[in-house]
């Protein structure tokens, strides 16, 4: 038990079990001391005097909490307005000040993240006007709002396809960052609303992002937050597929055929026992008649390489194919045709499950090839076989003729787009717009009473006006403000061991701590973990892919490159063919990534949220606080320097974009057999395990990295001071100035031991009656700090 005296009034700290509650709670309890003056001249002693203060881990069941509310609701209402008035009254006569002052500190950097969205904005709309002047692209109704960009060269679209998601994601993560600045912004405390918490028994963050706040801030800013929030998934999710490359793939016949196959005419005809293969077998025959009158447009191929080029799912730059047998002609014909395949693309890629086996002609219609492979005679399961073919290329005998060589007709003209989608780019442009009209808000719509954002801003605000829960706490740590809210799950013993020492006073005791005990093991190990097991998923999703790029001949990781839609890359059996669905999954890997960033980015903080607090007990600062005055500081950033912020930033900027690259839309526009383009379409999953392997490694380095940080770097000094990390209770526990200090908020301070209370009654921490009157106090202070000593007790 802890009593103070202090202007007539008494307060009492305890930390106690009630059963059957939790949390904190500040209750009124008759203390019994009537020989205070409770005159009408001194209202404020009357008030404190007929109530004093226990701080204890839970309530009473029978607690009449709705009375004991609307008092302590009451007094910390009229302690707010009373602390205010002066402090207003002295900033009246001069105006200059209050302007400079409104457009200080963090509001510079809220209104710097507004005008930055705004040209973000700009530069949207602009792109959403000149894309309309493209023309559409066409097909049946699955890529409505789709304009065609540039058509042509595949190496350019692959370029302009890099840069520009670059370029996506760089404007991405500058509005994100704006966008998170605000959210912190919002969901920091006001003062009132710590006070109201702190008598609940609840502690809030301070300097770091938290959901924690948002119960116990104002229903407004809390709304704001979570539009801020929201406003940013259909980002991450559309943002990177507003823009993507689509790659053509040719449908192609394939003739079997005898040396002398140029004498074939079209009035041979084709035969008709493969008319279900062809809506119009004359055309065929015409065009293989074309064929034959000019072989130059053919390219010819050893029977190894014309296997390579087709026994791919996606064929492209190569259309049909001739392949010239050496067998003898049989009497009974008289065409040199000997048989035909018609690969029709789309039917091969759309196929799923059992019934999906693209190129089975390649091993179809074979008794011989089908003994030597282990598969069906109609060619089922050539595409997990062919490799065993390309090792004895002398097996491959399609349709059971030998294949001296092929003749193949080359593609001379690519046909890869560069396409954008207008209906994504809008929902971008309307939600950059929420975000704008938000982040304005937050820089000049808050109110006059402004949020403790920073620590310095909380030390400022308890230096001023003291916390009256916390008072006698001065070594309080976040740990212990943690171990309390945890009780219910520890053995009673060593819960009532951690009362009494909080109740008589805490031991002061030098520890070397590192940077890691900012932060609780639960935010470590949840931050660190659920990084891990992300990397896991990809690591795993990178063996499937590295899988189906080993089965395509001269393709490896580094083949596939960055982001290119090519045949090797493409999931080729996916089931839905929409391109908001497939644009939603292709980016919910950026999704994932943010809420991991955002951990991190709060570990990181905490850590130098720590460092920054433990600097006060080896020199006197000014407070860096959002408003300064006198011989405060201002901050233009929240709580992470610009040195750790903004490399942090562009990590995550490069992080996005890598994870643009891993994983993304992929459109397959179908070339028919005589080079139109059809209008049927296929939407899939592209990826690319190069940048894969990449977010891999950088996050892992993150992670050690993160480690390494916290468990090598050491706060200075003796180790007296306790961590409070960004714990409301644990900070404002430190700023019980001493009497006569009540300006201390205004210079620099320092924290140490000060000078005790003078009068302090006589059944004062009776559990240590000897050290009674050797008690010592810490605190911040603009006065000398003395030297803490080693084991004495200190309140």
């Amino acid at each position: 038990m802890s009593t103070y005296n202090n202007d007539a009034s008494y307060y009492h700290l305890e930390a106690g079990n009630r059963k059957g509650a939790s949390g904190y709670a500040l209750l009124p309890l008759n203390t019994g001391h009537d020989d205070v003056d409770k005159s009408p001249a001194n209202p404020r002693a009357t008030r404190y005097t007929e109530s004093t203060y226990r701080l204890w881990q839970a309530a009473p069941k029978d607690l009449n909490q709705s009375k004991t509310e609307m008092i302590n609701s009451e007094l910390l209402q009229q302690d707010f307005d009373s602390d205010r008035k002066p402090e207003m009254r002295e900033s009246e006569g001069n105006v200059d000040e209050n302007v400079k002052r409104k457009f200080s500190g963090w509001k510079v950097g809220a209104t710097a993240g507004a005008c930055t969205s705004i040209a973000a904005l700009a530069v949207n709309v602009a792109v959403l006007v000149w894309m309309s002047q493209h023309p559409a692209v066409s097909s049946r109704g699955t890529r409505q709002g789709h304009v065609e960009i540039y058509s042509g060269s595949c190496k350019k679209v692959k370029e302009m396809n890099l840069w520009v998601h670059f370029g996506i994601n760089a404007v991405s993560s500058i509005l994100l960052s704006a966008s998170n600045f605000s959210m912190q912004v919002l969901s920091a405390p006001k003062r009132h609303e710590l006070d109201r918490a702190h008598t609940k028994g609840k502690y809030l963050d301070i300097g770091v992002q938290s959901l924690r706040n948002l119960s116990s801030i104002s229903p407004w800013r809390s709304s704001l937050w979570w539009v801020l929030c929201l406003s940013s998934i259909p980002l991450h999710l559309l943002y990177n597929s507003a823009f993507y490359s689509s790659l053509s793939a040719r449908s192609y016949i394939a003739f079997a055929m005898t040396p002398d196959w140029q004498s074939f005419t079209a009035n041979q005809g084709l035969p008709q026992y493969n008319y279900y293969e062809f809506n119009d077998l004359h055309a065929g025959a015409r065009y293989l008649e074309n064929l034959t009158q000019h072989p130059d447009a053919l390219e010819y191929l050893k029977p190894a390489d014309c296997l390579n080029l087709y026994a791919q799912t996606i064929v492209t730059g190569r259309s049909n194919l001739v392949l010239i047998t050496n067998d003898e002609q049989e009497g009974s014909r008289n065409s040199s045709l000997l048989d035909y395949v018609f690969y029709e693309f789309d039917e091969a890629v759309t196929r799923s499950g059992s019934n999906y086996h693209p190129y089975e002609w390649i091993c179809g219609k074979s008794p011989r090839m089908s003994r030597y492979l282990n598969i069906p005679d109609s060619g089922e399961g050539c595409n997990a076989k062919v490799s065993k073919l390309k090792n004895q290329i002398e097996q491959w005998t399609p349709w059971d003729h030998n294949i001296d060589h092929c003749l193949s007709e080359r593609i001379e003209h690519e046909l890869c787009r560069f396409i954008g989608d207008t209906k994504i780019l809008m929902v971008v442009i309307v939600c950059n717009a929420i975000k704008i009209l938000c982040m304005l808000i937050v820089a000049f719509g808050l109110g006059k009473r402004p949020p403790l954002i920073t620590v310095g801003d909380a030390i400022s605000s308890f230096l001023r006006q003291p916390d009256v829960t916390t008072k006698g706490c001065g070594l309080l740590s976040r740990k212990d403000v943690s171990s309390l809210c945890a009780e219910p799950k520890k053995p009673e013993a060593i819960v009532s061991a951690q009362r009494a020492e909080i109740d008589n006073g805490t031991r002061a005791s030098s520890q070397i701590l590192t940077w890691s005990r900012a932060a609780s093991h639960k935010r470590w190990k949840v931050t660190i973990g659920c990084i891990l097991l992300a990397v896991l998923v990809v690591l795993v999703f990178f063996g499937i892919g590295y899988g189906v790029v080993s089965g395509y001949a001269g393709e490896s990781i580094t083949s596939i490159g960055f982001g290119k839609t090519q045949p090797a890359a493409i999931v080729t059996s996916w089931p839905i063919s929409n391109t908001l669905f497939t644009a939603l999954v292709a980016n919910i890997p950026q999704l994932i990534f943010s809420f991991l960033y955002v951990n991190l980015n709060s570990l990181v903080t905490c850590m130098w949220l720590a460092s920054e607090w433990n600097d006060f007990s080896l020199e006197r600062k000014s407070l860096r606080v959002s408003l300064p005055r006198a011989e405060q500081r201002s901050t233009y950033f929240l709580q992470l320097p610009y040195r750790v912020g903004v490399p942090l930033i562009i990590v995550s900027s490069l992080m996005h974009w890598l994870i643009s690259e891993s994983l993304f839309l992929a459109i397959v526009e179908i070339v028919d057999w005589e080079g139109g383009l059809s209008k049927i379409d296929i939407i899939s999953l592209g990826f690319s395990l190069q940048p894969m392997l990449i977010v891999m490694v950088t996050a892992v380095g993150l992670c050690v990295g993160t480690i390494a940080l916290g468990r090598t770097r050491k706060l200075k000094g003796e180790g007296f001071m306790p961590v409070a990390s960004s714990c409301s209770l644990a900070i404002a526990a430190a700023c019980h100035a001493p009497a006569g200090d009540e300006k201390a908020y205004l210079t620099a301070v320092m924290w140490g031991a000060v000078a005790a209370e003078k009068h302090v009654p006589e059944n004062c921490y009776s559990s240590y009656p000897a050290e009674r009157n050797s008690i010592g106090h810490c605190s911040f202070t603009s006065r000398n700090v003395e030297q803490i000593q080693e084991g004495r007790l200190y309140a």
